[in-house]
């Protein structure tokens, strides 16, 4: 990598420059002209898991009686969600990609800790009703704040440790 220092990057009006020296904790990586922060270091904290208070909408199936008429056997398949809030471990990236989109998308394994997945594939596939609004691997979630409740800092929380806040 080209060594250039901060004063030329600014006037070149470059986002990094390098200073072929370490940081503090040892990395040789470009560094941010605006703050000076080590790339490396940066995304490292970005990966860092941290505890945050997520409250999301857990999907559940039932049936019901699909009419009034005593004679009928039908029953109609229906998809419901009740809301709960949950202590869970999450990187800053997924904090932001939930913030903007409003959900938690992950693999099969990561979204078992907070749903049974299987749910949503208990649907009959040629049900139109529910458009492509619901994709396979994700949720709603309602907010995701950081959890500051010294308490629980010592403890590293389970995801899907959850209080349900439907009243059920």
């Amino acid at each position: 990598m080209e060594i250039i220092i901060r004063s030329d990057a600014t006037k070149l009006g470059l986002p990094h420059y390098y200073t072929g020296k370490p940081c503090k904790h040892g990395h040789l990586s470009k560094r941010r002209v605006k703050d000076r922060v080590c790339m490396d270091c940066d995304l490292q904290k970005k990966n860092e898991k941290k505890m945050y208070k997520m409250t999301y909408l857990r999907p559940y199936t039932f049936m019901t009686d699909h009419c009034e008429d005593i004679d009928c056997m039908d029953n109609k398949f229906c998809l419901a969600f009740s809301r709960i809030t949950s202590t869970v471990l999450l990187t800053d990236r997924q904090v932001e990609r939930i913030k903007e989109e409003n959900v938690y998308r992950g693999t099969k394994e990561s979204l078992e800790a907070f749903i049974d997945v299987d749910v949503l594939r208990s649907f009959p596939e040629d049900n139109e009703s529910l458009g492509s609004e619901i994709e396979w691997y994700e949720f709603p979630v309602i907010s995701v704040e950081e959890n500051i409740d010294k308490e629980h800092d010592e403890t590293v929380p389970t995801p899907g440790t959850e209080q349900d806040d439907s009243g059920e």
